[in-house]
C-alpha cells in the first residue's frame, strides 16, 4: 500500500514539474517555437488543467486502492459466516445442539 501511494505521489510531482519546464521552453527564443509576453496568460489555463489533472488522477488511484482495501477487509470480516452457512446446508443438519 506504502509504494502504491509512493508512485502516485511521484506521479503528482512529475505533473507539477511539468508546466514550469514547458513555460521554461516556450518562453526561451528558439527556432522551435517563442510565444510572445502578450500571450503567455493563454498558458495559466495550461496549468490548471495540467496540475488538475493531476491532482484528479491521484484522488481516483487512492480511491480504488482504499475500495479495493476495503472489500478485501470485509471478505476476511464475513468469511466465517460463509463456512457457516455451509455447514447449515449440509444433509441431516437440525440445528439442534
Amino acid at each position: 500500500m506504502k509504494k502504491k501511494i509512493l508512485i502516485l505521489v511521484s506521479i503528482l510531482v512529475v505533473f507539477l514539474a511539468i508546466p514550469p519546464f514547458v513555460n521554461y521552453w516556450v518562453s526561451t527564443p528558439s527556432s522551435i517555437g517563442f510565444i510572445p509576453i502578450e500571450k503567455q496568460e493563454v498558458w495559466i489555463s495550461f496549468y490548471a488543467s495540467l496540475i488538475g489533472s493531476g491532482i484528479t488522477l491521484l484522488g481516483v488511484a487512492l480511491t480504488i486502492c482504499y475500495t479495493d482495501f476495503t472489500r478485501k477487509e470485509d471478505f476476511r470480516k464475513h468469511e466465517h459466516f460463509l463456512e457457516f452457512a455451509k455447514v447449515i446446508r449440509q444433509p441431516g443438519f437440525t440445528g439442534e445442539l
